[in-house]
């Protein structure tokens, strides 16, 4: 059985933490002397088995999302943290938060396709929980430009952004990753990976686009069902 310790520093606490520091490390040499210490960076990603869905086909990804306000000033800030499809850009799929203000608002949810997108209105790095829900309406023609759907708690985003790209997400094995959370793809070979550095929960990958109403239910209840009378 494996344990993660995730952990945030209380204000005013560098002192504190260096005090501790030595004693600290000499426990985690001894666990790793052990062999009882797994390191997987400070945010794992998840790769999952699932291809996500194909082609211009329907979507709905939904997620509670944290960004921090400190987010906005680190270089080269991990944006990507709901992704798949194509190895190479022509083919991905990507939910993420914009960190190019030229393009649209900063930290606003940004939804790329290759290397089109839309962008939002709502800068998310508060420091508060916010549920996030992105749809993809479906059809032969289907642009990220025209056929994408941001709602940030409940409501429909104004979008500040965007560039047009047909939709043809590409899913097959050798030519795609899967379902990959916590993790910005765009990374290419022996290029070091870039983690997201927010908080995510109740992840909801759905193979169809959600109404309104449905996505407020998943927001209140992180269920679609009715709620009994």
């Amino acid at each position: 059985m494996l344990y993660a310790i995730i952990s945030e520093d209380k204000p005013d606490s560098l002192e504190l933490r260096k005090q501790a520091r030595p004693s600290h490390l000499q426990r985690l040499q001894a666990l790793q002397d052990e062999g009882r210490l797994l390191l997987a960076g400070p945010h794992p990603a998840v790769d999952t088995d699932d291809p996500g869905p194909a082609g211009a086909q329907a979507r709905t990804v939904a997620c509670w999302i944290r960004l921090q306000p400190e987010d906005s000033t680190k270089p080269r800030a991990s944006n990507g943290f709901i992704a798949w499809g194509g190895k190479r850009l022509s083919g991905r799929w990507q939910v993420a938060w914009n960190n190019d203000q030229d393009q649209g608002t900063s930290g606003a949810p940004r939804v790329e396709f290759a290397d089109g997108f839309v962008i939002g209105s709502t800068d998310l790095r508060d420091g508060r929980w916010h549920h996030l829900a992105v749809v993809c309406l479906a059809g032969p023609k289907a642009n990220v430009a025209t056929h994408v759907r941001i709602y940030v708690d409940g409501r429909l985003e104004a979008l500040t952004g965007r560039r047009p790209r047909r939709i043809d997400t590409a899913t097959t094995p050798a030519a795609a990753r899967p379902l990959t959370l916590g993790r910005h793809l765009g990374q290419g070979p022996g290029r070091e990976a870039r983690f997201f550095e927010g908080d995510l929960d109740e992840v909801h990958v759905f193979d169809g686009a959600l109404l309104p109403g449905q996505i407020t239910r998943l927001m209140k209840r992180n269920s679609l069902r009715p709620a009994k009378p």
